[in-house]
């Protein structure tokens, strides 16, 4: 493992309103980071009855690569405006009324299905930029999850025209379960200099469905378990 991810959601208020606040830390562990560390935030701020973005973050630490950008939608004049905080600069571009940051896209597609063999294009904003993304539903596949055991789950393939999160030189492959949770239990990037895997390691916070159930109960074994031996 070279890195951890950790994908959050929690309720915030500004202004009077109530948002949900969509944030992917992700940290180097201490061995890469003596080459190369990485401590990057992204968040988008979204509106829980629409779930388009208001406001979207993105705070990068790569190596000595620094980003700090702030991107506020306006979607009802349909204009995007992005504040880089590092040089105080900022510009404006058009957005489309349900145009949506990676993030909120992602958190939005729960919402929906992917039937096998189905192809389904959508538009998404990255580097100040819409493009079109497209899905490819592959085939229905058995994936181990820790803590859980196999997971029935769809395996998808995104293809876009940005490099990115969904990466055009390249191949991404998501295998996301078929449950009401639509959880991204595993995904493989290959690309020309690297191969990089990704698996779901535990799923924290509300619920009473085995993500939660399974976790719970495998914490109090081995609480059980090392009470036992201390006896």
């Amino acid at each position: 493992m070279v890195a951890r991810t950790t994908a959050s959601s929690e309720w915030v208020e500004e202004e009077g309103r109530k948002f949900v606040a969509i944030r992917f830390r992700t940290k180097s562990n201490a061995a890469i980071s003596t080459v190369y560390p990485v401590d990057d935030l992204l968040e988008s701020i979204v509106d829980p009855e629409t779930f388009l973005p208001i406001r979207f973050t993105k705070h990068l630490s790569e190596g000595r690569y620094r980003c700090h950008e702030v991107t506020t939608f306006d979607h009802v004049n349909g204009i995007a405006t992005l504040e880089n905080r590092r040089d105080e600069t900022s510009r404006q571009y058009e957005i489309d009324e349900d145009t949506r940051d990676l993030i909120s896209f992602m958190y939005s597609m729960r919402g929906s299905t992917f039937p096998v063999g189905s192809e389904q294009e959508f538009g998404v904003m990255a580097d100040e930029k819409l493009y079109n993304l497209y899905v490819k539903s592959l085939k229905k596949e058995l994936v181990r999850v820790s803590r859980i055991g196999k997971v029935e789950t769809v395996l998808l393939e995104p293809e876009a025209e940005f490099d990115g999160l969904f990466v055009r030189k390249g191949k991404m492959r998501l295998w996301v379960s078929e449950d009401d949770r639509r959880l991204i239990t595993k995904a493989t990037i290959k690309v020309p200099v690297a191969s990089v895997v990704l698996k779901l390691k535990e799923v924290t916070g509300p619920g009473e469905d085995i993500w939660v159930t399974k976790r719970a109960e495998k914490g109090l074994k081995k609480t059980t378990a090392t009470r036992r031996r201390r006896h």
